[in-house]
């Protein structure tokens, strides 16, 4: 039935009714405005800095925040801008509360899983059962130590962070299972091919040494079949089991009391195989259980992505920045030590390799049980509980503060909203609170970094050209890069290099530089209020540009050739001589999360921040580069935290 006209009129006399009654509440509200609104001074609010330790390998730093504290902000020193007015402004602003550190997040692209096989194959492979139970995985600080000190006796070559992927030492609980008594053959790998369901290594990695015939051969048949990570997971669902974990392989090679090698904690060279061999040749190289061939002859695959152990942030912060391309990356784990290496500490059963499963090759054998799953999963117990103090695995020199500046303690603007970049990753400008600090005047020379590199070599030794590989130090050769090297030091025309900075140079490099010299990298935060102050200017010197006051860039002179480009702190050639590496992982959109108290970057990136070199854009400019990266133009300065 059709509404009539006073119907259609009743919804329009409430609206109107609604909207004065909303007027009359408005007009209310500003009146007891004056009485609600806030003291126009909003105090600042101080904080307190917590440590979560998290499986990932990066620290987070979470503020909390007590807004009936006031921070103790130390006054500017006597030639130090002070605070611009839009800052001023920004502290007492609602925008001025400070945003919480951001979580970590995987930004890495796992390789997606083959299709599951169906179990409808079978093998003869005798298995041996391993008891549920607890059982000791990885080594500790102190067993850390000791293989690293051994390895250095060999005279070889060995970075401290070599075995950080084996440690906290960890107590595990896992549920009973069985596992082949040996590794899968040829020949029973060769029915899986045949079925359709496996596929066949046409060629092998030549550091096995063997024909690419080798998995054809009837002379190989009873040796291990060497595939890649997925067609071993292939083989053993199709015979109705699957590739073990790293917590199944351990346990199932060393027992229940920890030690090293399958037979104890001492190396017998005729109980295991260092080049390939029929499986099961060495009935002495047996675990407690009974499993052989677990260290020497091949290396296995275990299933499931490489990680670090839990609690390893705890003990070696730095660990993660090495096994970086792995973690990002959908890497299995190969166990059973580093095929063909004669260091004993390179053939425990704790040793971790990280490998493609997609395309790296090696053995493998079965386990049935309901054993899957993270190490979360089966109650781990860190039995490092502590931080135990790092022995002193490289020479460490003491700073020299007299050539550093200081830092005080203090809020500064930090950022830019004139858009420089192309991504204007540079935005938005915000206040930030650092702690004091010290950062050096100048940047690394060539002249510091060659006693460094001697200092490393004199303690560890080895060939010069194994220092050149992006992690420890850089790549030398040539006459770009200055340094050159014989088989017993790096040498420098230091006459004429010197004092100029250093370049070529990782982030590894720089990092382990910097710990050297008793210091570390400084923060993008630290380098950018030591570069400009706190009254938010865009170059060191002021806000006109000067091309007399600029560094030569790269190679153009030694550091410190302008002492007039000093920063209000005294810090040189902050733009022009060389772009320097920073702590922080790089993301662009970092500043809109930035805590307002010394922020450390993004807890996981690809790339590091580097600053500094485009002089005419400003101090602000944010660049960025792998860590692994060896670039003509790019060094560093030291930062240092006062005790």
């Amino acid at each position: 039935m059709p509404a009539t006209e006073s119907e259609c009129l009743m919804p329009k006399a409430r609206l109107w009714m609604l909207v004065g009654v909303g007027l009359l509440l408005i007009v209310a509200s500003l009146t007891m405005l004056p009485q609600l609104r806030s003291p126009a001074i909003v105090p600042t609010p101080s904080f307190t800095s917590t440590s979560t330790l998290i499986s990932s390998p990066t620290r987070v730093v979470v503020a909390t925040w007590d807004v009936s504290k006031l921070p103790t902000v130390t006054p500017p020193a006597p030639s130090e801008p002070t605070l611009p007015p839009d800052a001023l402004a920004m502290r007492a602003a609602p925008t001025a509360t400070p945003s919480p550190v951001a979580q970590p997040t995987n930004t890495s692209t796992p390789t997606a899983m083959p299709t599951p096989i169906p179990a409808m194959g079978s093998d003869d492979m005798t298995m041996v059962e391993v008891p549920a139970g607890e059982f000791l995985m990885g080594i500790s600080m102190q067993e850390y130590a000791q293989v690293y000190a051994d390895l250095l006796e060999k005279d070889n070559l060995a970075y401290p962070t070599q075995f950080a992927k084996e440690v906290p030492l960890l107590q595990i609980s896992l549920p009973a299972f069985s596992i082949d008594k040996i590794e899968v053959t040829n020949d029973r790998y060769l029915r899986c091919v045949t079925a359709g369901v496996c596929a066949s290594t046409p060629i092998l990695p030549s550091f096995y040494q063997l024909p690419d015939s080798y998995m054809s051969d009837p002379a190989y048949k009873d040796y291990p079949a060497l595939v890649t990570g997925y067609n071993a997971q292939a083989y053993c669902q199709w015979v109705g089991k699957h590739v073990p974990s790293e917590m199944e392989w351990e346990k199932a090679a060393r027992g229940t009391d920890g030690r090293m090698y399958p037979w104890g904690n001492t190396w017998d060279e005729a109980r295991a195989s260092l080049q390939p061999e029929p499986a099961g040749t060495r009935p002495v190289n047996a675990s407690p259980y009974g499993v052989l061939d677990m260290v020497g002859n091949m290396p296995e695959w275990t299933a499931g992505q490489f990680t670090l152990y839990p609690g390893i942030n705890q003990i070696w912060e730095s660990a993660p920045n090495i096994f970086e391309k792995f973690l990002k990356n959908s890497y299995w784990t190969t166990r059973g030590g580093q095929f063909g290496a004669t260091f004993p500490v390179l053939k425990r059963v704790t040793v971790r390799i990280p490998q493609d499963p997609t395309k790296d090759v090696a053995g493998f054998r079965c386990v049935q049980g309901n054993t899957l799953g993270s190490l979360a999963d089966f109650a781990v117990h860190i039995k490092d509980t502590l931080p135990t103090p790092v022995p002193t695995l490289i020479p460490v020199s003491q700073p020299s503060l007299q050539s550093a500046v200081y830092i005080p303690a203090g809020e500064f603007m930090m950022g830019s909203n004139e858009c420089i970049s192309v991504s204007c990753r540079e935005e938005p400008p915000h206040l930030v609170y650092l702690d004091s600090f010290y950062i050096d005047r100048t940047e690394a020379t060539y002249k510091n970094y060659i006693q460094f590199l001697n200092a490393i070599h004199e303690k560890i030794g080895g060939p010069i050209s194994q220092y050149c590989n992006g992690y420890l130090c850089a790549s030398f050769g040539g006459d770009d890069t200055h340094i050159n090297g014989n088989q017993k030091q790096f040498i420098l025309d230091e006459e004429k290099y010197g004092d100029y900075p250093v370049e070529f140079v990782s982030w590894y490099g720089a990092d382990a530089y910097c710990h050297w010299q008793g210091g570390r990298l400084p923060t993008e935060a630290e380098w950018e209020k030591a570069a400009r102050g706190t009254d938010g200017r865009r170059y060191p010197w002021g806000e006109v540009w000067q091309d007399a006051l600029i560094a030569p860039i790269s190679n153009g002179g030694p550091v410190g050739s302008h002492s007039n480009n000093g920063s209000p702190y005294g810090a040189l050639d902050m733009l022009g001589g060389v772009e320097e590496w920073t702590a922080d992982y790089y993301t662009e959109d970092y500043y809109s999360i930035s805590p307002y108290a010394n922020p450390l970057g993004p807890t996981w990136s690809t790339a590091k921040v580097i600053r500094g070199q485009s002089p005419g854009l400003g101090i602000t400019l944010r660049k960025s580069q792998t860590p692994d990266s060896i670039s003509l133009g790019v060094g560093f300065r030291c930062a240092y935290t006062p005790h």
